[in-house]
């Protein structure tokens, strides 16, 4: 079962599937190397991009694709932050959208 709530400043999404509840009101834009690339809807500044990667959680500013919350390996970070620099400005092009509460693109993983 689905449920959509929308409201005037954010779409929230929820799947129940056997009594648990999933949020996927952070649609996944793209996914490379087990690494998942999210953005939240109606998020706050500056841009940025939520990882995740098995039970780790990471934030990075797209504009210097500096880390700025979280823990990552540095190898990962790594993948991050060079796919970052691929694109830049895809990813800004996304921000507007999820600030817009428009659905995001997909992003072509690392390769």
């Amino acid at each position: 079962m689905k449920i959509v709530v929308q409201t005037k400043y954010s779409k929230k999404s929820c799947i129940f599937a056997n009594s648990k509840k999933i949020d996927i009101s952070m649609p996944t834009i793209s996914m490379f190397l087990g690494l998942l690339v999210q953005m939240y809807f109606d998020e706050h500044n500056p841009p940025h991009i939520h990882v995740r990667y098995q039970g780790d959680k990471a934030v990075f500013n797209i504009q210097s694709g500096d880390m700025t919350a979280g823990n990552l390996s540095k190898r990962n970070v790594r993948f991050i932050q060079a796919w970052i620099e691929l694109h830049r400005d895809e990813l800004l092009t996304n921000w507007e959208l999820c600030r817009n509460d428009e659905q995001p693109y997909k992003i072509d993983p690392l390769k």
